[in-house]
């Protein structure tokens, strides 16, 4: 399938969205057409078929007729003329070429009836056909012949009565009818915009909280995604190319209510604030209220439809109750005893690999290993390795993938056994909870790491511990 094609830029715009820019570029196409594969059967041959010869010659005198007349057919087409990029040369043999198109889809439709994928088999040929015409830029008309070849195939199909044991298949023939009919109709569906689609995920990533501690994570996971496709990609076999159709705004709007409420279900303040993840209450009840405002004067000033409005409700009334509960426990807070400065310290505090500043490759080898063990997030970058074990303050936690008691002989080895890191003077399980999240996004327990028993895995952590000798 050689197919030559041109593209004709009329508009390029950028569009920002997620801390990013996307690049759109507006136009049309022009492409010449191409032949299409014959698939031979025992049942029927298109070379061989009286009613298929009989139909070839009176397509070729038709399309014959067409092509002397051909640009100058209509208003449209005759407007290629002016075109440098246009050769009526290039279309030669138009005649046969459709005449072949159509006997060619008329015969796979009716060797393809009785196959057990038929509807997706046929209709992907007659689209693979159908593409064939190639493609004429806009306000130039139709691809050259494609209607002729449509009214041909569905009045041989209109034509081909099923008789004996193929009689079964007369709802799938007028299934295949119907397809062609319908192909050039405008869909009922309900049109989707790109652009409109591009700003109602942006204007969500930026009212969500992904500034508050424990959302920060998961802030590059949606910037670097744009759920606006509306099913997995569907291969035509014959095109040897994917398809696949974008969601209408409504479906988008209730993606987005759904993954609002799964982020903020995940989250469990009060078992946060036990394991000391929220280690400042009063700062968090700061970001709570900042981000409640902001959310509040965005809503006053902007539009917003009544499909985003539902998710923004649920976030202003997740932040309401979290500030709520935070006012309500206020008064224990203060009666708790004072946190001693070495744990206050520690809360941000890394791990000190003891050759940190002599072994550069060490570190690399033990983050290639573990993330060779499925212990560690493949996407785990070196700096943000590196830092976990620099014995500073960390921006960014590493996402352990392994199971928990990998994790607790590992910081056991590390720590406790091997001694390869500085001593933490029993504050090694706060620095894990700092330096390691788990795949949910949620905090270690600091008593479930210190009670894990050996893993069976045990000897592979062993091996990835010796990059540190």
């Amino acid at each position: 399938m050689n197919r030559n094609q041109q593209f004709f830029i009329n508009n390029v715009k950028t569009i920002s969205a997620c801390e990013s820019e996307i690049v759109c570029l507006e136009g049309s196409s022009f492409e010449k057409q191409f032949e299409i594969e014959y698939f031979p059967s025992e049942s029927h041959d298109v070379a061989t078929c009286d009613g298929c010869c009989k139909s070839r010659s009176i397509i070729e005198k038709q399309i014959e007729q067409y092509y002397n007349k051909f640009p100058l057919c209509c208003d449209f087409h005759a407007k290629l003329t002016k075109e440098p990029w246009f050769d009526k040369r290039d279309f030669e043999g138009l005649p046969k070429m459709v005449a072949d198109k159509v006997l060619f889809t008329h015969h796979h439709i009716t060797t393809r009836f009785g196959i057990e994928d038929w509807k997706e088999d046929i209709t992907s040929y007659i689209e693979y056909a159908i593409t064939s015409f190639g493609q004429i830029p806009s306000g130039y008309g139709e691809p050259i012949a494609l209607s002729k070849y449509l009214l041909h195939v569905i009045a041989l199909q209109e034509a081909y009565k099923l008789e004996g044991e193929e009689i079964v298949y007369k709802e799938r023939q007028q299934y295949i009818i119907n397809f062609i009919k319908n192909y050039r109709k405008p869909s009922k569906e309900v049109k989707t915009d790109l652009n409109l689609l591009i700003s109602t995920y942006d204007r969500w990533y930026k009212n969500f909280p992904f500034e508050i501690q424990m959302f920060s994570g998961l802030k590059a996971q949606f910037s670097k995604q744009l759920p606006i496709l509306s099913d997995t990609p569907k291969m035509n076999k014959y095109l040897r190319i994917a398809k696949v159709s974008l969601l209408t705004q409504e479906r988008l709007l209730e993606y987005l209510m759904s993954i609002s409420n799964q982020i903020l279900l995940t989250i469990d303040t009060t078992k946060l604030l036990e394991v000391d993840y929220i280690s400042d209450a009063t700062k968090y009840q700061f970001d709570l209220k900042k981000k409640s405002h902001k959310l509040q004067q965005e809503t006053l000033l902007k539009q917003y439809s009544k499909g985003e409005k539902k998710y923004i409700k649920t976030i202003k009334k997740w932040l309401e109750n979290e500030k709520d509960f935070l006012k309500d426990i206020q008064p224990t807070i203060k009666e708790l005893p004072a946190i001693t400065n070495n744990l206050k310290s520690i809360n941000k505090k890394s791990f000190r690999y003891n050759k940190y500043n002599e072994c550069y490759s060490q570190l690399t080898d033990l983050m290639h290993s573990l993330k060779k063990r499925n212990l560690i997030d493949d996407n785990t970058d070196l700096a943000t390795f590196r830092k976990i074990f620099s014995g500073e303050s960390i921006d960014k936690q590493v996402v352990w993938i392994g199971n928990i008691s990998e994790l607790s002989y590992f910081i056991k080895q590390l720590h406790n056994e091997l001694k390869y890191i500085e001593d933490l003077k029993q504050q090694q399980w706060a620095v894990t909870i700092n330096c390691f999240i788990q795949v949910n996004n949620e905090p270690y327990d600091r008593t479930k790491l210190r009670t894990q028993k050996v893993p069976s895995t045990s000897k592979n952590i062993d091996l990835t511990l010796n990059t540190l000798k």
